[in-house]
């Protein structure tokens, strides 16, 4: 067979890693990193301590991994910087690319399907496959809470987890008004969007990933054309403020 000229691992990559370079030779590998596993395992969901024997080996073998690697692939600019920072390598050994989506599958309702009857509820839409912290639940559901009163506003959250179930029912018992559906597929996840009047793509959340990522979501939402809430963060100057979206 022939060997590649490059050596491309895509997104969750990371067990792969060393036996791709390995067995790339000195042929250029292309890692896409997306979110640094540093970054993931100890400093946003704390289930290492930076300090103890074994995140410690970890941290020194996954550091000569990237080192190895010609190229690395970030999602957003402020990644690429706190990634280069963790792994302690020049930002040129990086490239931010952006995420997309299918637009072939995401795209705006057309005329037709706009001319539907009127509503009585506001659909405010919001969904998350893992509800992690990253999303800012809490504070949707504490809105929810504070609008209870209007009969004409509905929240609409799509996935859930065993612990946001239960955060999302103790919100209902409050007076939340919210329709909860656990699971919705993905090739039907584009109609919910289109008979939404409002999406939230967040990040809503206090962690550090918050703080440097643009949701798949927000993307899909735009594509749809709805109007979408997207979280203030260091990348979100990408957005302008009540043109394309509205920032908070």
């Amino acid at each position: 067979y022939e060997k590649p000229d490059v050596y491309v691992l895509t997104f969750r990559g990371y067990e792969m890693l060393a036996a791709v370079l390995l067995i790339s030779g000195r042929k250029p590998v292309i890692f896409d990193e997306f979110i640094n596993p540093i970054e993931w395992l100890i400093y946003e969901k704390h289930k290492l301590h930076p300090n103890s024997i074994l995140p410690k080996s970890f941290i020194l073998f996954y550091k000569q991994l990237v080192k190895r690697c010609n190229l690395v692939l970030a999602d957003t600019s402020t990644h690429a910087e706190y990634s280069a920072m963790l792994n302690n390598l020049s930002l040129n050994k990086y490239y931010p690319l952006p995420i997309g989506t299918d637009e072939k599958l995401f795209y705006p309702a057309k005329a037709a399907l706009k001319k539907v009857k009127a509503k009585t509820k506001f659909r405010v839409f919001y969904y998350c496959q893992n509800m992690t912290q990253i999303d800012g639940l809490s504070y949707l559901l504490e809105a929810a809470v504070k609008l209870g009163d209007n009969k004409q506003i509905e929240f609409v959250i799509a996935g859930s987890n065993k612990n946001t179930k239960k955060d999302i029912e103790a919100a209902k018992s409050l007076g939340a008004r919210i329709k909860h559906i656990e699971w919705v597929d993905f090739n039907k996840l584009p109609n919910e969007i289109r008979k939404s009047d409002l999406c939230l793509g967040g990040p809503f959340g206090a962690t550090i990933q918050a703080q440097m990522v643009v949701t798949n979501k927000t993307t899909q939402f735009m594509a749809c054309a709805k109007p979408v809430i997207v979280g203030k963060n260091k990348i979100s100057k990408v957005f302008i403020d009540k043109k394309n979206c509205l920032l908070v």
